[in-house]
């Protein structure tokens, strides 16, 4: 197996690191994830997971810059999903918006 899979030995430090660079909210559904449960009930729905944004089926990778926190169960939902709207702002959902100028109206 090589280094770059999930299940390879550099996988626990890779989901430390993604944890540490992004925090311990789910980036599906903006809620804490608590991270004891990784520890004592892995399998609960609730547990900490790491979601690849370009999921591997599709050619994603384990870099950091492809993996965020999630819930196992929101990461469960999304599959194999390409480009779900992020959740944090809808400005995201539009990134081609031209921004209201002070002399135009808001839209």
């Amino acid at each position: 197996m090589s280094a770059n899979s999930s299940r390879g030995g550099n996988w626990p430090r890779i989901r430390k690191l993604c944890f540490l660079t992004y925090g311990t909210v789910c980036h599906i559904c903006n809620e804490q994830i608590d991270m004891s449960l990784s520890a004592t009930n892995p399998r609960s729905p609730l547990a900490p997971s790491v979601d690849h944004l370009v999921p591997k089926a599709n050619g994603g990778t384990d870099t950091l810059s492809n993996l965020r926190p999630a819930h196992v169960r929101c990461n469960s939902m999304r599959v194999n999903q390409l480009n779900t709207p992020p959740t944090d702002t809808s400005r995201n959902w539009y990134p081609n918006r031209i921004p209201a100028t002070d002399d135009s109206e808001d839209w």
